[in-house]
């Protein structure tokens, strides 16, 4: 073991006792002061991305291809077999294609909470509407705090716009301006 003050000793050890209480992405950046910083990553494939944080993006990469089959040892990128060290030395290996679907979320994203839908959607991603019901992630943007297709967040746009004007609900908003005897006014 190393040569270590009686300052570092009582630092190490009170940080250890205050990260017993802390959310674990916090309590590692707390006792493990010398190892690089934890992030975001996202990684998938041209479906769908999940959320890994992880210190680089070869570990986030690394662990999604342990967790879902995606190593070399699994299928070689070459000759599409199982386990083959005739083209793999690590048959451990993320699949190169892994790469092309993968991005870093910005820095300062906290690392105590997954990244949330409105993160995803600045990141140029797709996400599931949260008004509809379709589940399926599509192109949304953010309005009112709720990730919104286009066809739900025409619809807040306009209920919120009836809401500011003192409309009532349900009024059709396209209605003729001047009115005479229930007929469009008619010009000269």
């Amino acid at each position: 073991m190393g040569q270590m003050s009686r300052r570092g000793f009582l630092g190490r050890s009170t940080a250890l006792a205050v990260s017993a209480m802390m959310p674990i992405p916090k309590a590692m950046a707390l006792v493990a002061q010398d190892t690089p910083a934890l992030r975001w990553f996202a990684v998938g494939d041209d479906e769908f991305l999940w959320p890994y944080l992880s210190t680089s993006m070869e570990g986030a990469i690394r662990q999604h291809a342990e967790e879902n089959g995606y190593t070399v040892g699994d299928e070689c990128p070459d000759c599409g077999e199982m386990s083959c060290t005739d083209h793999n030395a690590d048959l451990s290996a993320p699949l190169p294609w892994l790469e092309d679907y993968s991005f870093a979320f910005d820095s300062r994203l906290p690392v105590d909470r997954e990244p949330s839908l409105a993160e995803w959607i600045k990141a140029g991603c797709n996400v599931p509407c949260e008004a509809c019901d379709y589940g399926e992630p599509t192109e949304c943007r953010m309005f009112q705090g709720q990730a919104l297709c286009e066809e739900c967040l025409q619809e807040a746009r306009t209920e919120r716009l009836d809401r500011m004007v003192g409309t009532q609900p349900g009024t059709p908003t396209n209605q003729p301006r001047w009115l005479w005897h229930g007929e469009p006014a008619r010009h000269a």
